[in-house]
């Protein structure tokens, strides 16, 4: 009696030990399974942030460029202002030139010219 006691003891630690090892088993499969997603969602993350940071960067490119073609046509704009008002200055000094010229040689003659 005693001896089979202590066989079907030995069956019910030999199974519960199996049945540990299974669950060891299974939680170590588990546990690479979790690392190869982390590891898969790492990768994914970066891919996304590298895409994200790619179409940043072409946005700010033609953000870039537009300003820089707005400027350039406002310098443009600008140079001719200021070419057109420096021509109207020139023209009007120009019709203004003999009477400065009388004036100034009347102060260094001192008399009528």
């Amino acid at each position: 009696p005693i001896r089979g006691i202590l066989a079907k003891r030995k069956n019910v630690v030999d199974s519960l030990a199996k049945g540990a090892e299974n669950v060891a088993a299974k939680a170590e499969k588990s546990g690479i399974k979790f690392s190869e997603d982390i590891k898969a969602a790492r990768i994914e993350g970066t891919r996304r942030k590298n895409e994200i940071i790619e179409t940043a960067a072409d946005e700010e490119a033609a953000l870039l460029s537009e300003i820089q073609q707005e400027s350039m046509g406002k310098i443009k704009e600008i140079k001719g202002k200021i070419s057109k008002d420096t021509e109207t200055a020139k023209a009007s000094l120009e019709k203004d030139i003999s009477v400065f010229a009388s004036q100034i040689a009347e102060k260094i003659l001192g008399r009528a010219v």
